[in-house]
């Protein structure tokens, strides 16, 4: 079974904001969302921080009368909730996949040289020919 668990460790804001006649304006969450598979005991974490739009007068609510809720689905109306969970089980899945699964860098096949069945590929280096890859010849020689 998969547990997510949102949580808010920080908050910054305005103790009287710049262009708003307003006091105590929340501006930037720091959250961090867990995941947690209970089977296998995975752990995996995202760590960020969403900057909020100014509110307007008429949905405003007084820093007092916050919740951890309140603030939090500001973020997942921001970031979306459902994409955020996807996405840090996708991360999770991807760190228990097996090596053979896990995306890898290969070779520019612009930059080998290999033999016509396709064998003992070997990384071009730049020769005596003008500069190019071993096998090449500019386009005015014979």
């Amino acid at each position: 079974m998969i547990n997510y668990r949102w949580t808010i460790s920080r908050i910054d804001g305005f103790q009287e904001h710049p262009q708003l006649t307003l006091q105590d304006v929340v501006a930037e969450v720091y959250w961090e969302l867990e995941i947690r598979d209970t089977e296998d005991y995975s752990v995996h974490y995202l760590r960020s921080m969403t900057q909020l739009p100014d509110p307007t007068p008429d949905d405003y609510t007084d820093f007092l009368e916050l919740d951890s809720t309140d603030v939090l689905q500001w973020v997942w109306n921001l970031v979306g909730k459902d994409a955020m969970e996807q996405q840090l089980l996708d991360e999770l899945n991807d760190m228990r996949a097996p090596r053979s699964r896990k995306l890898g860098t290969l070779p520019m096949p612009w930059m080998t040289s290999c033999c016509a069945d396709g064998q003992n590929v070997q990384a071009a280096s730049f020769n005596s020919t003008g500069g190019m890859p071993p096998g090449f010849a500019p386009p005015d020689a014979p």
